[in-house]
Formats: C-alpha cells, sequence, structure tokens
C-alpha cells in the first residue's frame, strides 16, 4: 500500500533525524528548536509554514536567533527533549500537555487544532468487543486519552485490553496484518486508514482532542518578544491556509519533507482533514475559553478524568495548569495586527 510505504519512509527519516542527530546538534543560545510531529494534523502542516516563513526568520534574526524544527514520533519523545533542553518549544496533543504541565514549569500559549482521535478495527467489532483484544497505543498520547473513553463508554478500563505499544505509522499496517485487533490513533492516520480500506475498516469510537504549542516557561520569561513571533506566525500560516490553493501547496510541502508521494488521491484527503481541523478553532491559535470542570468538553474535565485514572499525579491541582495557561500572548498579537505583521505572507 503506498500509505504504508510512506509511514515506513516517516519512520526512517525520524530514525535518521532523531536521537542520534539531536544529540550531534544540541541547541544553541542562538537557536529557537520547535518539536513537532510530521504525521499529526494539522500541526505539521502548519510547522511546515513555520519553517518557510521570512518575517518570523527575520524577526527572530533581530533577536540573534535561527530557528530549527526537530521532528518526533510522538508527544513523550518531545517531552523528553523539552526537559532535557534538545527543543524550547514543541507540538502537544492534550493529554501529553496536561502531564506535562503538572510535573514542568511550561507555559501553554496556542492551539493547534480541535479535532476527533479515533479507536479503528476491523468492521463489526463494538467497543464493547475490545475487551481481551490487542490495541496498538502510543502511550501518553491524545488518542491514548481517546481510547481511555471509549473504553470507559464500553464499562471497559486500561487492564480490560492488551496495550501494544507501537509508533502510529505502523498502526495501520499491524492491524490489516492482524498483529493488532484494533488500534486508536490522531489525525490524518485514522482517516486515511479508513479511507485506504472502507470496506475492511471501522471507527469503533472516537474523542474529541485538541493540541497545542507549548514552550519552556525560562526561555519565555527571558525572551517574551519569541512567544510573540510565533503566535505571529500561526496566525500567518492559519490566515494563508484559508484559501484552497495555499492549502494545496503547504500540503505538497509537507508531503515533500515527509517522503516521497506518488499519484493518488492522497494530498486530497490531508487537505480535507487539515482544513476541517483549523475550521474547527476558526483559523486561530487563541486558546479556547475555559468555563470549568463540570464542562466535559474542556481541558478542566480532561484533567479531571486523567487524575481519577491515576495518570496526573495527586497532589496536583487544576490551578497548577492554570498558571501555564497563557492567552496574553496571542491576544497581544491579535490586537497589534500591523506591528507584528500577520497579515503578509512570505514562504520560500
Amino acid at each position: 500500500m503506498k500509505w504504508t510505504r510512506l509511514l515506513l519512509s516517516l519512520v526512517c527519516l525520524i530514525t535518521l533525524l532523531t536521537p542520534a542527530a539531536a544529540l550531534a546538534a544540541q541547541p544553541t543560545a542562538r537557536e529557537l528548536v520547535i518539536a513537532y510531529q510530521p504525521l499529526a494534523s494539522p500541526g505539521s502542516v502548519l510547522m511546515e509554514l513555520l519553517s518557510r516563513d521570512q518575517l518570523l526568520r527575520r524577526a527572530l534574526a533581530r533577536s540573534g536567533l535561527t530557528l530549527r524544527l526537530h521532528p518526533v514520533s510522538n508527544g513523550s519523545e518531545a517531552i523528553t527533549a523539552l526537559r532535557k533542553g534538545e527543543v524550547t518549544l514543541t507540538t502537544l496533543g492534550d493529554m501529553p500537555a496536561l502531564e506535562l504541565a503538572a510535573t514542568t514549569p511550561v507555559t501553554i500559549f496556542a492551539q493547534l487544532k480541535q479535532n476527533y482521535a479515533m479507536v479503528v478495527g476491523r468492521k463489526g467489532i463494538t467497543a464493547r468487543e475490545l475487551k481481551g483484544k490487542r490495541v496498538g497505543n502510543v502511550h501518553a498520547s491524545s488518542s491514548h486519552f481517546a481510547l481511555l473513553k471509549v473504553l470507559q463508554s464500553a464499562g471497559l478500563g486500561e487492564k480490560d485490553v492488551t496495550l501494544v505499544a507501537l509508533p502510529i505509522s505502523q498502526m495501520p499496517d499491524a492491524l490489516q496484518k492482524g498483529t493488532i485487533d484494533a488500534f486508536a490513533a490522531w489525525e490524518p492516520t485514522p482517516s486515511l486508514a479508513i479511507a485506504n480500506a472502507p470496506d475492511r475498516l471501522t471507527a469503533i469510537g472516537r474523542q474529541s482532542t485538541s493540541a497545542y504549542l507549548v514552550a519552556n516557561r525560562t526561555m519565555l520569561e527571558r525572551h517574551p518578544e519569541v512567544g510573540h513571533q510565533v503566535a505571529a506566525a500561526l496566525l500567518r500560516a492559519m490566515g494563508w491556509l484559508k484559501e484552497a490553493k495555499h492549502l494545496q501547496q503547504a500540503v505538497a510541502w509537507n508531503l515533500a519533507t515527509i517522503g516521497e508521494l506518488n499519484n493518488d488521491s492522497r494530498p486530497d484527503q490531508l487537505q480535507r482533514i487539515v482544513a476541517a481541523d483549523l475550521d474547527a478553532i476558526r483559523y486561530s491559535p487563541r486558546l479556547a475559553p475555559l468555563t470549568g470542570p463540570r464542562d466535559t468538553a474542556s481541558l478542566a474535565a480532561e484533567f479531571g478524568f486523567l487524575k481519577t485514572l491515576g495518570k496526573i499525579p495527586p497532589h496536583v491541582g487544576w490551578e497548577e495548569i492554570q498558571r501555564s495557561l497563557n492567552r496574553t500572548i496571542v491576544d497581544q498579537v491579535v490586537r497589534n495586527p500591523g506591528h507584528y505583521q500577520t497579515s503578509r505572507y512570505a514562504y520560500d
């Protein structure tokens, strides 16, 4: 399958770039390094545009900084890189972002998506029938959170299934071969897997998830303008992607970065997924308002759910997460569009 070949190529790409290359190229005081997941929508496309944003590069240069992207395979790898100081910012799904903020001084200042992670299996299987089955999973990821919620809805828990640790890139092929009975994954992997085998695969369940841009808090305190310039670049990227021809170009750039793709329908599929993800947050990186722990769609409710399962240390309260959320950075950029050139576009 072309999709499988692309995913295997991505595994090779990430293997080549991390962690060996990272150890050989530790960030310097003049580098701004952003970790991202090449197979996460829409974060990978947004980061592709940031890497090509001439205005961002010029703004960072005025502060004596250069920009470098650091591909990782999952949120746990990104968290490790951030804690070790190998990266200064990272894209993260909701569950890993919460777990990181509960134990590490970070700043969550921009939202990248609001979409669904899915549990995918062969047609006919229900969530209740996952009991005793092998489920592909990326630990402490947004799709892991989705799996926990899907299991809960069927009266099951994590111990009722056999979790099989797999890179997300290997999950569709493992399901087709029967190595696993289902898998939990974030977009675009589940939608693409189902689209490529609609007669065999289906979504067993899905859960609303979100993703964010998270920064080393100390770095932002020392260099506050960096956060504003990155936020401005995100606003530019989201604005530019509103036009279909720009979205098509950005997806093509992203695919060229992660591996060659032969002539098939996947670019169109990715464009639809990315557009839907950005439309869900109204093409804005502003953090969604939180209405409190009783709002089941809120980050606060997810925090409470994860804490009851022991995924968050018992001594950590929601107020600790609130201290990590910073809405001011993006809001200040939005209020000063001329200064931050949020409507100017220069990509190479």
